[in-house]
């Protein structure tokens, strides 16, 4: 694929965002860039929990920045609560632009320890929630001919993890979900890809212990935004593509990782300019398992020599 270079600064004036599980990590960060570039966001968090300290100081950030934000109890695996997220923000603000599903939770365990009550639990929550969001929401993209969504998918299925049998499934499900979403919808402007992100997170396993160079600034949240960020914009022409990022480096990924391109500073202008390379296919990694995704992370400034070349 080639991609002509894009410098514009990725702006979100006069468009609204909804970004699910916002109170922490990947979610927090998606939700306050956006913000920052312009959108009006709306962010869910689980109910019961609007009111406490990560909430109260999510509002005083945006607050401080003068950023448009609100944020909206809503549980992503109770179907009506779901939905009611994206049609209440649209009836609020009267349209709907983005859309970023990155709520999920993970609850270890081999297979063969697995219960049904474990990966229904899942199902609904990242899965279901999942649907249940991107419903409405291209029901109303349809009708205004444009909109962007990203869904959360993971290594973990595309390369496979042992003792996550009931995250792989419902990450593997998204995945195919969401590429047959891009082709039903791909008769309009409308973009439906998915982000596969490598950080530091409540969710996250200890970096270091995979690898002793993964310090917890290298695998910040911070180097992954601005993927995301490119995939919310109407400037991504993409569609169906899972994008690959961690440590500031972004590659499209299937069941390989491509070459890709990097940097240290990584900004959501530098994945837009340098999309084409980062989508090239001409020099591909396949990956036998999750932990070989590691291997590819830049753990050094130095690094990033490689995926410039």
């Amino acid at each position: 694929m080639v991609v002509p270079p894009n410098r514009a600064p990725l702006r979100f004036d006069g468009q609204v965002a909804v970004v699910t599980g916002v109170l922490s990590g990947l979610g927090r960060g998606y939700a306050l860039e956006l913000a920052r570039r312009g959108a009006t966001v709306v962010g869910s968090v689980r109910p019961g929990s609007e009111d406490g300290s990560e909430a109260w100081g999510l509002r005083e950030v945006a607050r401080a920045e003068g950023l448009e934000f609100e944020l909206a109890p809503a549980d992503a695996a109770v179907e009506a609560q779901a939905s009611a997220l994206v049609t209440e923000a649209i009836r609020r603000h009267g349209r709907l632009d983005v859309l970023v599903n990155n709520a999920g939770y993970n609850v270890p365990g081999p297979i063969q320890e697995g219960t049904t009550e474990q990966l229904r639990a899942m199902i609904d929550v990242a899965l279901m929630g999942t649907f249940w969001t991107m419903v409405p929401a291209l029901q109303h993209m349809r009708e205004q001919a444009c909109g962007r969504i990203v869904n959360t998918v993971s290594g973990a299925a595309m390369f496979a993890a042992p003792g996550a049998f009931a995250y792989s499934a419902c990450k593997g499900a998204i995945q195919s979900m969401s590429r047959s979403a891009a082709l039903d919808n791909a008769d309009l402007d409308i973009r439906i890809n998915m982000i596969s992100p490598i950080a530091v997170t409540g969710l996250s396993p200890g970096y270091q212990d995979i690898h002793p160079d993964l310090d917890d600034d290298r695998m910040s949240v911070d180097r992954v935004v601005p993927a995301v960020v490119f995939l919310a914009h109407r400037a991504c022409i993409l569609n169906g593509h899972t994008l690959h990022a961690g440590a500031g480096r972004v590659a499209v990924a299937g069941s390989f990782v491509a070459r890709g391109w990097g940097s240290d500073t990584l900004t959501a202008e530098d994945v837009a300019a340098h999309i084409g390379d980062i989508c090239d296919e001409s020099e591909i990694f396949p990956l036998s398992d999750r932990l070989a995704q590691y291997d590819l992370v830049p753990k050094r400034f130095e690094d990033f020599a490689r995926w410039r070349q």
